[in-house]
């Protein structure tokens, strides 16, 4: 019975590390692509470091780069895990300023209670 348990759990941390992994491969291909988007050197500069090259790329290869990248992107962009990294951002400089104004607010109300009960409570008990 506890074997069956054991079992199962592991079964479903495999497939959580599964999709974690997934998800690294996915980020590690958008953060390339953004470099390679990025590049400092100019194609031809490029090309020309590399030496002469008598292949040239085929239109049709590049249209399939571009299909591929514009798919990968979509799939990156409405992914699952992109949308619970969303729900998860730090919190803004607004979230801050509202708890500090909280914990003033508080301060003086605790202030207000024990002064009261100090002095308004007896007075009002003669």
């Amino acid at each position: 019975m506890e074997n069956d348990k054991l079992l199962e759990e592991l079964r479903t941390q495999r497939k959580l590390i599964q999709k974690h992994l997934e998800w690294i491969e996915k980020k590690i291909i958008e953060l390339e692509r953004r470099d390679e988007g990025s590049s400092t050197l100019p194609a031809s500069l490029e090309t020309a470091e590399a030496g002469p090259s008598s292949v040239e790329p085929s239109k049709n290869s590049t249209e399939e780069t571009k299909i591929e990248s514009a798919r990968s992107e979509a799939l990156l962009e409405n992914s699952e895990e992109e949308q619970v990294l969303k729900a998860y951002q730090p919190p803004t400089g607004s979230d801050v300023a509202r708890a500090k104004i909280g914990c003033l607010v508080l301060f003086f109300l605790s202030i207000a209670l024990f002064l009261f009960l100090l002095f308004g409570l007896p007075y009002l008990l003669d």
